[in-house]
């Protein structure tokens, strides 16, 4: 869905910073950290769930901690937008 098709145009675009935002910090670097929100892209499957796409620099740092992929949840009530990033990593090889 791009924000031309929304049907509240800022609502949508809330959400996708909120989104970002979120995943920056899931991340563990924020913004400030040289990571831009053009290096996020929202997407959605076929039934509107949200996905993100780390591109450049976030994927980059992504791999070099250790994070796989980043689940996202996003909801919003009139004026807010909330959204909430998840970052798994791969685990250790266990060595005994």
């Amino acid at each position: 869905m791009s924000v031309r098709l929304a049907r509240y145009p800022s609502a949508f675009l809330a959400k996708c910073f909120a989104v970002k935002a979120a995943t920056v910090k899931a991340i563990g670097t924020g913004f400030g950290s040289g990571l831009r929100p053009p290096y996020i892209s929202v997407e959605h499957d076929e039934l509107r769930r949200p996905s993100i796409e780390l591109l450049n620099k976030a994927l980059t740092t992504a791999t070099d901690l250790g994070i796989t992929h980043v689940l996202i949840s996003v909801a919003d009530e009139h004026r807010y937008a909330v959204a909430f990033a998840t970052a798994i990593i791969k685990e250790p090889a266990i060595t005994t």
